[in-house]
């Protein structure tokens, strides 16, 4: 049989349903969903994007439905996937890789275009290491400061204490 509403309903208590359900243009659920199975969403390949906001962000995780990218913190993906900064601008937009072995973990970040890649105390946000790649150059680092660094075809080495006595090769 089929239950067939025109208008608003509504109802008080559990709404027991087996079987499919379908809903027919914008609905609004107030209050938590809980799924207990699968679920996809836009099986049709419509033009339609899928948004989830967090507290402090609206865009915390976008699709865009019509262009076939993935946003973090944005709703405009520039690539595949695109990873924004939050919203209010106090943080870098990074990914921390994290094994769960040790406090260490690594990361990948962009800072005003430059891409550092590192290793970090994760009980006290310190950087254990570095590669930070610039503009015209690259530069290494350990326990915060340079340990190496390429510019402009020249190598730098700057070290305080000797490493390998005897010889040095590239």
């Amino acid at each position: 049989s089929t239950l067939a509403v025109t208008g608003n309903a509504t109802v008080g208590g559990t709404l027991g349903v087996t079987g499919a359900v379908t809903l027919t243009g914008g609905s609004t659920l107030t209050g938590a969903l809980t799924q207990k199975g699968g679920a996809v969403f836009n099986e049709d390949s419509a033009d339609v994007d899928f948004r989830v906001e967090s507290n402090g962000d609206a865009n915390c995780l976008f699709v865009d439905g019509g262009n076939d990218k993935v946003g973090i913190g944005t709703n405009a993906p520039q690539g595949f996937l695109s990873i924004n900064k939050n919203s209010n601008g106090s943080a870098l937009p990074h990914i921390h890789l994290i094994d769960n072995s040790d406090a260490r973990e690594a990361f990948i970040t962009n800072n005003a275009g430059d891409l550092i890649l590192g290793t970090m105390n994760s009980s006290d946000d310190t950087i254990d290491s570095s590669v930070t790649v610039l503009t015209s150059s690259i530069v290494f680092r350990t326990a915060g400061s340079d340990a190496m660094s390429v510019t402009s075809g020249h190598m730098f080495l700057n070290t305080t204490t000797e490493r390998n006595s005897g010889r040095f090769s590239i």
